[in-house]
């Protein structure tokens, strides 16, 4: 069971971002089925052309479509979760934590299925990646250089991907002040090039 993956995705504006500009696709989705609908219970003059027309244009938008469903889906759930958690005791709330982590997870890997339908391919994508993750205030949690390679690993082992430490630098016996991992894999960077900045 994956334990310990730091509460960072489901509160990051990367989210509500994806959100925002899935949002269209999954409204034109509707729309387009609506009008579907309507066409074939109408009286009206060559169908077949616009149903074609109707049916080509609801294939441009459906992965879209279908990614900003399952991610409002996941959001919504964690927030379910979450309320749980608080409500609940003992091992009614550690249950709860358990699902909220896999659900992060979840989330996570959805996120990279949105960027990836928003964003044009470049020959770039297909290529590998070498991430660094460095502790810039010695006031954060020692743990939290630890957590994120840990929450990267696991990242990238869900999508089948290789992921190993090249290097690293001990803070003290409990924690890594910095931490270089190379991740291969089909698509790697073109999943992984926005994951930069400050993490919180």
């Amino acid at each position: 069971m994956i334990r310990n993956i730091p509460r960072l995705y489901h509160f990051r504006p990367l989210t509500l971002k994806l959100i925002s500009s899935l949002q269209p696709f999954a409204a034109r989705s509707s729309e387009i089925f609506t009008q579907i609908d309507n066409l074939i219970s109408s009286s009206t003059n060559n169908i077949t052309s616009h149903l074609s027309t109707l049916q080509k244009e609801s294939l441009k938008v459906a992965h879209q479509a279908d990614i900003y469903d399952q991610l409002t889906v996941c959001v919504q759930e964690i927030k379910s979760l979450e309320d749980l958690k608080a409500r609940g005791e003992g091992l009614r709330s550690a249950m709860a934590e358990d699902r909220i982590t896999e659900k992060e997870v979840e989330l996570m890997i959805l996120e990279n299925k949105g960027v990836e339908a928003l964003l044009p391919a470049t020959e770039q994508d297909e290529q590998n990646a070498i991430m660094e993750i460095k502790l810039m205030d010695l006031n954060t949690s020692n743990k939290f250089v630890n957590d994120l390679v840990e929450m990267y690993t696991h990242f990238a082992d869900s999508l089948g991907w290789d992921c190993n430490l090249v290097t690293s630098k001990q803070m003290n016996h409990n924690g890594l002040s910095e931490a270089i991992l190379n991740i291969e894999g089909m698509n790697v960077y073109k999943s992984l090039k926005y994951e930069m900045g400050v993490h919180r």
